[in-house]
């Protein structure tokens, strides 16, 4: 388990989440997770009194409603409140809306291809060499910029996107190899090849391409928006919001819409000889899609774009609202947002943090938060539009201003940071450091992951040489 930190650095007005340590795990239970924690941060000198937010996955151990980790902490620490990472729920939209059938074959097929070619040299070599040839004769030289496939990753939300993306860049050479390696001289290559060639040449392969590369190109940017650090909730949710918008445009722009997609389908079957039409109806059928349709534009429309959409669009509305709904009025101390939120609904938000401020009687959070307001009203600069943004501009006449704001940038919005710590974790525990212990894996750790800061090494040198009495000849170096 991987334990990270997010604060709000008031020198450079930056968030920070930093990485604290690794702990090896004997049980996985809400109840031994918790205890981890604890200990971990009273190791360190961290109280739980300070603690004010917590962000997991969905796990049922990790944001269980009763002995979850989250519920647990929220029993002894009622002010952590807890967050369902942003990244996981765009995650989760998308698997959802990738569900129906259709969407999720042509992932399955983008998946045994790319590892069919990822397995062989050979076959990686085939690929990059028609790429290189440029046979087709319908692109530039040198347009295309890459030269294989990337495997659909689970756990890599912006891989999932550029995979599918990448997919359809290369679709043209990617039947061109695979017909190829029909005649290869290997039984097992040349008989994969011929099926996976089916599969790629099927007309629904060819929409669900199409349709999910098109809502994909919306969703990618969101989500590597929220994983930046300087995320807090009220930009994370707008930007969700933005998105979420974007998509009902589309949906209710359908018949339009997919008519330009339609065509591209057409065109791109053109390329390889295929033919875009509709599979077989049976009236009387109830495991397959049967939408009564005289042509395949409106068939692929109605079962494949269509329910795609609305999927996505349920499960952002189901997942992404109600968020935090006590302490979300305080985005409208915002100055962007000022206009949100009246002042109850502000000044109740408030309260909860009232051991925090320096005064929390309602008299003074209303006369603080007019002084706030006339401020803006009287300011010609920009609006800053978030919280950690906001925090310079706050004077000694709004000290609960600045600690409101502040406490409203701590709550995190995604758990990508420490999702990255387990990428630094593959790199540093190979086969050659297997029997390591926990504070040497901590050790390196901390100093891949932090590699960008500036160390003294003086001073790593005399702590070190303190350590042991064996070690004070160490000082004696640098004369």
């Amino acid at each position: 388990m991987t334990i990270c930190v997010r604060y709000v650095d008031t020198i450079n007005f930056i968030i920070r989440e930093d990485f604290l340590g690794f702990i090896e795990m004997t049980s996985t239970t809400g109840m031994a997770i918790r205890d981890a924690i604890k200990y971990k941060l009273e190791g360190i000198g961290l109280s739980m009194d300070n603690l004010r937010g917590q962000g997991y996955d969905g796990g049922a151990n990790m944001a269980g409603k009763n002995n979850g980790v989250q519920a647990l902490i929220s029993k002894e620490q009622p002010q952590a409140f807890y967050t369902h990472c942003f990244s996981h729920s765009l995650d989760l939209c998308i698997s959802k809306a990738c569900a129906i059938h259709s969407i999720k074959n042509m992932m399955g097929v983008i998946s045994v291809v790319s590892s069919f070619f990822s397995a062989s040299a050979k076959r990686t070599e085939k690929l990059k060499s028609i790429i290189e040839a440029d046979i087709t004769g319908n692109i530039e030289s040198n347009k295309h910029k890459k030269t294989k496939l990337k495997k659909l990753c689970d756990t890599r939300w912006v891989e999932l996107h550029n995979s599918i993306i990448t997919f359809k860049e290369l679709y043209v050479f990617i039947v061109l190899a695979v017909e190829d390696l029909q005649s290869d001289a290997n039984q097992e290559t040349s008989s994969k090849a011929m099926l996976y060639l089916n599969s790629v040449t099927n007309s629904n392969f060819l929409v669900s391409l199409e349709v999910s590369a098109v809502c994909f190109a919306f969703t990618v940017q969101l989500s590597i928006a929220l994983q930046s650090k300087q995320q807090d909730l009220s930009k994370a949710l707008s930007d969700v919001l933005v998105i979420k918008r974007a998509l009902e445009s589309l949906r209710g722009e359908a018949d339009n819409k997919f008519k330009q997609i339609f065509n591209d389908v057409v065109t791109m079957g053109k390329s390889v000889n295929i033919k875009i039409k509709m599979p077989r109806i049976c009236k009387r059928q109830t495991q397959r899609v049967n939408v009564i349709s005289e042509n395949p534009e409106t068939y692929f429309k109605c079962s494949t774009f269509i329910p795609f959409l609305d999927y996505l669009i349920e499960s952002m509305d189901t997942r992404f609202n109600q968020r935090l709904t006590d302490v979300m009025p305080l985005e409208g101390l915002i100055p962007a947002n000022l206009n949100m939120y009246d002042d109850e609904n502000i000044i109740k938000a408030a309260k909860i943090y009232g051991q925090d401020l320096h005064d929390d009687t309602p008299s003074t959070l209303r006369a603080k938060l007019f002084i706030w307001r006339q401020q803006w009203n009287q300011n010609t600069i920009p609006k800053p539009n978030s919280a950690v943004d906001s925090l310079s501009h706050c004077t000694n006449l709004q000290p609960n201003i600045k600690i409101l704001l502040q406490l409203f940038a701590t709550l995190p919005v995604t758990s990508s940071t420490p999702e990255r710590t387990f990428s630094a974790l593959n790199r540093l525990k190979s086969y050659l450091r297997s029997t390591m212990s926990e504070n040497r894996l901590n050790g390196l750790a901390m100093a891949n992951i932090n590699k960008k800061e500036k160390f003294d090494e003086s001073e790593i040198i005399t702590e070190f040489a303190r350590n042991s009495p064996k070690r004070m000849q160490l000082l004696e170096w640098s004369k």
